[in-house]
């Protein structure tokens, strides 16, 4: 398929039907709210929940569920994950040579003036230190969570273990394998700003308020840190 356009939220694809091959639109139902519901059904597979308009700039094109089960997406001939890029969006990494501290009730957890600041388009600055920043690895632990972005890759999570036994889960993150855009933060570690103290310089930063913070850090890359942060 192809010929696909955004539709106003720019995480959704709409394609012309004339771009279908093997496949057929079946059990189409039209509702009174003005759109239409229909099963894609090809030799091996069926996909529901197919949406399309009868009007507008949208007539004639069809949405398909991005994560629907056997799908695989491609811009170009590059494999896409998670949900379509925002072309609003976009990621800068640059060098800073910062005295970045981390710490999470009074225990020091990572320091180092070796950081790459990763800026994404309605997201706070994310920090990535470098693994020797760890200031003791006792305090970490790995995680089993993962989480994919289609900016940056897939994530793998550490905990923090704090002296005392207290466990703080997932509020550490790095990538192994990043897409190509992201391939600088290659094995660096980034902090949950949300969820631990930052010092700038000596200076201590105000933990940024965003919807990412507390129980719902780890979802913070599917909208874009998309998902989770990974």
């Amino acid at each position: 398929m192809s010929g696909s356009i955004h539709s106003v939220s720019p995480n959704r694809y709409w394609l012309p039907v004339s771009t279908l091959h093997n496949a057929k639109l079946t059990n189409e139902t039209s509702h009174p709210e003005g759109f239409t519901t229909a099963t894609l059904s090809t030799p091996t597979s069926h996909i529901s929940n197919i949406l399309s308009l009868p009007s507008g700039p949208l007539a004639h094109l069809i949405r398909i569920p991005f994560n629907s089960p056997g799908l695989t997406w491609f811009e170009e001939d590059q494999a896409i994950t998670v949900h379509p890029k925002d072309p609003y969006k976009r990621v800068d990494i640059l060098p800073a040579s910062r005295h970045i501290e981390i710490a999470l009730e009074g225990t020091v957890l990572a320091s180092s003036r070796n950081v790459l600041h990763l800026f994404e388009t309605g997201l706070p600055t994310r920090r990535y230190l470098p693994m020797t920043s760890v200031a003791d690895w006792k305090l970490l632990r790995e995680s089993a969570t993962r989480s994919r972005c289609p900016y940056k890759g897939e994530a793998r999570y550490f905990d923090v273990l704090l002296p005392g036994g207290k466990e703080v889960r997932d509020v550490v993150w790095w990538y192994e394998h990043p897409t190509s855009e992201s391939v600088a933060i290659a094995g660096r570690m980034c902090w949950y700003d949300e969820r631990v103290d930052v010092w700038v310089d000596g200076v201590k930063q105000e933990r940024p308020v965003t919807k990412f913070g507390g129980q719902k850090a780890k979802e913070e890359a599917k909208g874009g840190e998309a998902g989770k942060e990974g």
